[in-house]
């Protein structure tokens, strides 16, 4: 962890005359995502420091038995992956003296604060995997799915088509200039997920998996053009300027919870997960929920020798990713 430096109080915080209604001008409101659990599987316990996961294979199916054969037989395979936990941490140090002079009464409060970014951190982690990024405050690397490939691609570990499909969880984007390409997009990439295909050449998703609806990530700086696609009753057709007609993911009665974020900016693809299916594509598991320490003359002899105070956070949590059969990246 970099070394840690301490909260300065600037000089308007000192004044008499010092009002207080804005000091949470810069604080994000609302924690973490509410969409954040149609992606991700949040808080799965875990009690060691790297947690094995296992799942089985598709069941093989019936054939026929033909009259003085041995019945038909076949085996049950099996996959397993490894998730590690690690160490979370952030620590506040301000100055005795600052925390005095603070007219406004909040300097403590604000360092107290620090436990409530760690509700941020799975989003932050989700988007980290989502787009492949390095990021050297969050996951060294990025974890790979069970079959050996990244959340998002075309192919299995292997080599061969993701899925039993041509083209695996990936559809190729035909842009978001028009809300019609947006629903064009939309119907590929669900229409690819009802092909997907389980170990036994079977297609995975039973028909009322469209029924649950869908969660579609998209930039926020395409707002307009997605709500356009997914919440406008009427619409041109095929983006021309001819009469107007019903919206086909309205008609169709297809629930689409829209998740726009400002961390998918200079993406112009969108990701739709099922919220069908109930193995979300990511998980968070947790080894040790946050806790906080704080160190004061009371406790500290650094406290007492330098008066310098400190409040501190930490926790233990893994983040992996699951087959993701229920997710398709437009891009």
């Amino acid at each position: 962890m970099p070394g840690v430096s301490p909260m300065i109080l600037a000089n308007d915080a000192l004044r008499g005359d010092i009002r207080t209604e804005f000091l949470e001008t810069l604080r994000r409101q609302d924690g973490g995502s509410s969409k954040l659990p149609g992606l991700m599987d949040m808080g799965i316990g875990s009690t060691q420091r790297t947690e094995r996961y296992f799942y089985w294979e598709s069941t093989p199916k019936p054939v026929r038995w033909r009259r003085g054969d041995p019945i038909p037989a076949d085996g049950l395979l099996s996959r397993s992956y490894e998730i590690q936990n690690y160490t979370w941490a952030r620590a506040i140090d301000w100055h005795e003296e600052d925390a005095e002079d603070d007219q406004t009464g909040s300097l403590t409060g604000k360092a107290r604060m620090l436990a409530e970014e760690f509700q941020l951190l799975p989003e932050r982690v989700s988007f980290q995997i989502m787009q492949g990024t390095t990021d050297p405050e969050l996951l060294p690397s990025i974890p790979l799915a069970p079959d050996g490939a990244a959340l998002f691609s075309a192919t299995d570990g292997a080599g061969a088509a993701r899925f039993g499909i041509a083209g695996g969880n990936i559809v190729t984007s035909t842009g978001v200039a028009t809300s019609a390409a947006v629903r064009n997009d939309f119907y590929s990439a669900i229409e690819r997920m009802m092909q997907f295909q389980g170990t036994n050449g079977e297609p995975f998703h039973a028909e009322n998996f469209l029924d649950k609806g869908f969660l579609v990530i998209y930039g926020a700086q395409n707002a307009q053009v997605f709500q356009e696609a997914f919440l406008q009753d009427m619409v041109l057709q095929n983006g021309t300027g001819s009469a107007g007609v019903t919206n086909v993911v309205l008609a169709a009665g297809l629930s689409v919870t829209l998740w726009g974020t400002a961390r998918l900016t200079g993406f112009n693809g969108f990701r739709v997960v099922s919220l069908g299916y109930p193995i979300k594509p990511l998980f968070q598991q947790v080894r040790l929920n946050v806790f906080t320490d704080q160190q004061d003359r009371g406790n500290s002899d650094r406290a007492r020798d330098y008066r310098m105070n400190r409040f501190q956070a930490a926790a233990r949590f893994g983040f992996g990713v699951n087959l993701p059969i229920g997710t398709v990246s437009v891009q």
